[in-house]
């Protein structure tokens, strides 16, 4: 199910990790071997003789069946024929969805010289109808019971069609039982000492109700974390799990006994209403955990529709139960491979699948596909009907909860990136708002003052100061550009031979106007060893140590900013390494780890006094450029002691081949 990614947090590597196959073929070994394990090997209850099997000393009997089409005999033309009975084989145990009405035939010897006490068993606890006839000098005594006989009507306050057979020593007698449900017939009958009996029954009913009762806890548990998260799967679980829950003890007949008024027939409706609710609720978390709807929409479209047609169960239970239960067993059928299939397609697929909850919904499905082809008598295989139906689910609600919140966990990490972009995005409306419009501003105002007095002040001053504007405004909408590039990582790099030396001529020439203006000198230091040409993307570095030279003017006055430019080795080959400083103010250490994100500004840049145009994006597009040239941006600084940046980068050696037109690099 799931199982809500390649490989993601709960997905596979469905081409290189062979442990899901394995695991896979194992699981089905293990499942072969359970089908096709002998019959009366997995069902015979401990310490019970199965009356089709009994080779005990002490008691001899022989059974035979007879089925009454028409279900209008009675017992005493029962009893007049016994020509009609036939043997009870084990193919005929299991009737299914069966309308006649079964007689068996039980003659019963006690070959001891002591009395002998015993309980009669016969079929399951929803068999509706099961009378048991036992001869009398008056004629016939019977004792009724199963699940539409009110609990203190039972010949035995339990939850199974049972009775107590009590044989006088060297007894011999012959009984007959007629069984009539509209649930599936099951013929099996055992006969057990009462202590065994007991003990037996008393098993069963604590595992089931262990089973049930850690239902009960993860439903509870589901639901608490859905009242807190919100979370629609969970709802889905807690009702998944309750539903199967209930199920479990009406099948059983435990709510009978313990949560039903003693003296009122059971509804035995419940029964197919959680069954329907069940599958309701699996179909909702199927869709939750796999992608159906976007990988197998035609797949997706027929289980929705299962799903709600599996809810006509309900009304019709309470018309015609066997009709209801044989719809809602091919709805079953049908759905339960559907499943598989979609399952094993979206595994091949390459979808992003959590394997061991892939595979208990896998259990899940295999199990009730062959419960239902059991109960409708294709097969024969005693006691599999029986079993607990939510034992699968209940081992994958660990790995359920597991995905719920790993998948919470996702989606949070979701919502706290999108509400980074949301506030990145208001971020840069009101930078750009503000930065954007005083540049022009000022163009505008100069043009109205031409307008008004072509003649004063003069055009070369009024010319130089739209320019630098002009310039001053480019350069933003550069910077948002190349921001816009990093962020769909769309930028490349336009690598070409440049002739070192003049490249760093220019921009020590470039750097040195920059720095005078705020009274600061600008000191380029190149190492003895520095090639003649490199081959690099010359405009893109120029960029990063034009931001760095910026960004250490802002913060420095009447000071000192450094370039010291050399050569480094490593296990690669020679990089070219580059360190910006400066003597100013430094950076506060709470500024440092947000230094270089994107339209993030120190202290000093958002005061009044200290102010300057741009959008803070300088040292973030510096940082992300150093990191596509291969490098990694570095910064040191300490409050009053100024700041150092360094990176390096790979720059091959191009020397003995003629230089390329060099860059603009004072631009």
């Amino acid at each position: 199910m799931k199982s809500v990614s390649g490989s993601a947090s709960t997905g596979l590597p469905m081409k290189t990790d062979k442990r899901p196959r394995f695991i896979l073929v194992l699981f089905l070994a293990i499942l072969a071997m359970l089908l096709l394990r002998p019959a009366g090997a997995m069902v015979d209850p401990l310490g019970a003789v199965r009356v089709d099997a009994l080779r005990s000393r002490d008691i001899s009997l022989s059974m035979a069946w007879w089925p009454d089409a028409g279900g209008k005999e009675e017992i005493g033309g029962i009893s007049e024929r016994p020509d009609r009975f036939v043997p009870l084989t084990r193919g005929q145990m299991i009737q299914g969805h069966s309308r006649a009405v079964h007689w068996l035939r039980l003659t019963l010897a006690n070959n001891t010289s002591e009395p002998s006490r015993h309980v009669l068993v016969t079929g399951h606890p929803r068999l509706q109808s099961v009378t048991l006839f036992r001869p009398t000098p008056y004629g016939w005594n019977s004792q009724e019971s199963g699940a539409s006989v009110p609990l203190t009507h039972k010949p035995l306050r339990t939850t199974d069609a049972a009775f107590p057979v009590e044989l006088a020593p060297g007894e011999h007698i012959t009984m007959y039982l007629r069984i009539h449900s509209v649930t599936v017939v099951d013929l099996q009958t055992w006969i057990w000492t009462p202590s065994e009996y007991l003990e037996n029954r008393e098993k069963h009913h604590l595992f089931l109700l262990l089973v049930t009762g850690f239902s009960f806890l993860v439903a509870l548990g589901s639901w608490i974390a859905y009242s807190y998260q919100r979370e629609q799967t969970f709802l889905f679980l807690a009702g998944l799990h309750i539903s199967l829950a209930v199920l479990d003890l009406a099948r059983e007949g435990l709510i009978q006994r313990w949560a039903w008024p003693s003296d009122t027939p059971f509804l035995i409706q419940i029964i197919p209403i959680c069954a329907a609710l069940a599958l309701v609720f699996t179909v909702a978390l199927q869709r939750r955990f796999l992608p159906l709807a976007s990988v197998l929409p035609a797949t997706d479209k027929v289980i929705r529709w299962l799903a709600t047609a599996s809810l006509a169960v309900i009304p019709v239970s309470f018309i015609d139960y066997a009709l209801a239960f044989q719809y809602l067993s091919l709805i079953i059928v049908v759905y339960t491979p559907l499943s598989l299939w979609a399952l094993l397609r979206l595994w091949r697929n390459g979808q992003p699948l959590d394997f061991p909850l892939s595979l208990s919904f896998a259990a899940f499905c295999v199990v009730e596909t062959v419960r239902q082809i059991v109960n409708a008598n294709f097969i024969h295989l005693p006691g599999f009907g029986n079993l607990v139906v939510s034992w699968p689910v209940l081992l994958s609600a660990p790995l359920l909860v597991k995905a719920l919140v790993e998948r919470k966990q996702a989606l949070r990490l979701q919502l706290a990136v999108e509400k980074e972009v949301s506030q990145a995005k208001s971020m840069l409306l009101a930078h750009v708002t503000h930065d954007l419009r005083a540049p022009v501003n000022i163009i505008l105002g100069y043009v109205r003052l031409l307008q008004r007095n072509p003649e004063s002040p003069p055009a070369a001053e009024i010319a130089g100061d739209i320019e630098r504007n002009a310039r001053r405004l480019m350069h933003l909408i550069d910077d948002l550009i190349d921001q816009s590039r990093i962020e769909f990582r769309t930028l490349k790099l336009s690598p070409s031979r440049i002739d070192f030396g003049r490249w760093l001529n220019e921009l020590e020439r470039f750097s040195r106007m920059l720095c005078s203006a705020r009274s600061n000198r600008f000191v380029l230091r190149q190492a003895a060893d520095l090639p003649a040409f490199i081959r690099a993307d010359g405009a893109r570095l120029h960029q990063v140590l034009d931001n760095l030279i910026t960004n250490a003017n802002h913060h420095t006055r009447s000071g000192e900013i450094t370039l010291e430019v050399s050569v480094m080795t490593d296990a690669v080959g020679p990089r070219m390494r580059f360190e910006v400083a400066d003597t100013g103010t430094g950076i506060a250490p709470e500024d440092l780890p947000h230094l270089f994100e994107a339209f993030r500004r120190s202290r000093s840049e958002d005061s009044p006094a200290d102010s300057r145009p741009g959008l803070g994006l300088g040292l973030s597009i510096a940082s992300n450029l150093v990191q596509i040239m291969g490098g990694k941006l570095d910064v040191r600084s300490q409050p009053g002691f100024g700041s150092r940046f360094s990176f390096s980068i790979a720059c091959s050696d191009a020397a003995g081949a003629e230089s390329d037109a060099g860059p603009d690099c004072s631009d």
